[in-house]
């Protein structure tokens, strides 16, 4: 009895506590000229102990929740009907949902109903960025989200998930999964880059640029140097903060890949993280006097289908070179495919790297070791970029820097 009591009484408790969140951030919310509006910070709460209540008695009362429910919803509509023309319905639908979420704990779903008022709160609070956001995102770039959704939602669960082709190295499904991780990191990216627009500062738009492509950053921020030389520090900062994204980006894809290989790999791509940030303030530092406009970046959508084709192809040709190069080669088979690699695109070298790890072809050190060496190819190429695009007073701050990476990440493949 004591036990029953107890949790009646933390259920209670966190009902409340539901309810003040939500009720704290509409109460918030509301407007100085709006005296009263539809529910705020005393109604929030009385929603969702109302909503616990009903599930607690749900047993002998099988119809209070769904009277409760229907009874906020008609106030809700009443007060669209009676109330402020012109004004949106987002507390109303917040109404409804504290009920449901205070009838979630009291049928044992607290730490559910918890981590969704949360989400809620953090939806509600973030109107303005979010209608921003959706202001910046052109109708085709929404069009080119939505056949990205087709793509992961619809597509992926029907491709097979079987071992195909010679040496059995390419799994549809495996491929495909890849190809929706890494352009919803770049998808990321893309849209940061979009909402924050112009004028944050070259560190800024590399930072956000490296989410979607440091390559493409590489390539974009040395046509500007070739333009206009007098920017070239900036945009070497910008170009370093892009390539030390990398490392940020090849953490996270590995750890989801393959969590022993993410593992081995932590601690010797943080340090290049680190390293890469404090050389980009340096940078950063020494440029601080420029005043000169953000370059645009021309990174283009990363959610077309056709650049989806094309990276589950390249993805598919890199896997089946590292199949083959590992039987036929070994070791340093898989090696030089992480080398070459790195010059197309690192992050196919990763799911190469962690699919022939996952197969027991190789142990985790030597798949550590071909990512590693195509991070150094990548920053080889884009050092390249630098000078050839860029001109040499780009290429006399950037190598500096990629030098410092690639002496780090030389020392990292054999420790």
């Amino acid at each position: 009895m004591d036990d029953h009591l107890y949790e009646m009484a933390a259920g209670l408790a966190q009902a409340l506590l539901i309810g003040l969140l939500l009720g704290l951030e509409r109460e918030r919310a509301r407007g100085a000229e709006e005296a009263e509006g539809f529910a705020g910070i005393r109604t929030f709460p009385l929603f969702t102990l109302a909503g616990f209540l009903a599930a607690v008695v749900a047993g002998p009362v099988p119809l209070a929740l769904p009277a409760l429910v229907i009874a906020v919803a008609a106030l809700a509509v009443a007060f669209q009907v009676v109330g402020p023309a012109g004004r949106g319905a987002t507390t109303e639908m917040a109404a409804i949902l504290a009920v449901l979420l205070g009838a979630a704990v009291g049928f044992g779903h607290g730490s559910l109903a918890a981590a969704t008022a949360v989400v809620a709160a953090l939806l509600l609070t973030l109107k303005a960025p979010l209608h921003r956001l959706a202001r910046a995102v052109s109708q085709d770039e929404i069009l080119a989200i939505l056949k990205f959704g087709v793509v992961a939602l619809i597509v992926l669960p029907l491709l097979p998930d079987r071992d195909l082709g010679p040496y059995r190295a390419v799994n549809p499904r495996s491929i495909g999964y890849m190809v929706v991780l890494l352009t919803a990191v770049s998808l990321i990216g893309y849209l940061l880059v979009r909402f924050f627009g112009e004028g944050k500062g070259y560190a800024l738009a590399g930072l956000l640029g490296g989410l979607a492509s440091s390559t493409a950053v590489a390539l974009s921020f040395s046509r500007k140097a070739r333009e206009k030389p007098e920017l070239a520090r900036p945009l070497a900062a910008g170009i370093v903060v892009a390539s030390t994204v990398l490392y940020a980006r090849g953490i996270l894809v590995l750890l989801v890949l393959d969590a022993p290989l993410g593992r081995h790999l932590l601690p010797r791509l943080g340090g290049l993280l680190v390293v890469g940030l404090a050389l980009s303030f340096v940078l950063l530092r020494r440029a601080s006097a420029s005043q000169e406009p953000r370059p645009a970046l021309s990174l283009g959508n990363p959610v077309e289908l056709g650049h989806a084709v094309l990276l589950a192809a390249l993805f598919g040709v890199v896997l089946l070179m590292a199949r083959v190069a590992q039987a036929e080669l070994g070791t340093a088979g898989l090696w030089t495919v992480g080398a070459v690699g790195g010059l197309v695109d690192v992050d196919s070298v990763a799911v190469a790297a962690a699919r022939v790890r996952q197969q027991g072809v190789v142990e985790v050190p030597a798949a550590a070791g071909a990512y590693l060496l195509a991070t150094l190819s990548n920053l080889i190429f884009k050092g390249g970029v630098s000078l050839v695009a860029g001109g040499r007073p780009l290429a006399r701050h950037v190598w500096p820097a990629f030098a410092v990476l690639a002496a780090l990440t030389i020392a990292a493949l054999f420790v």
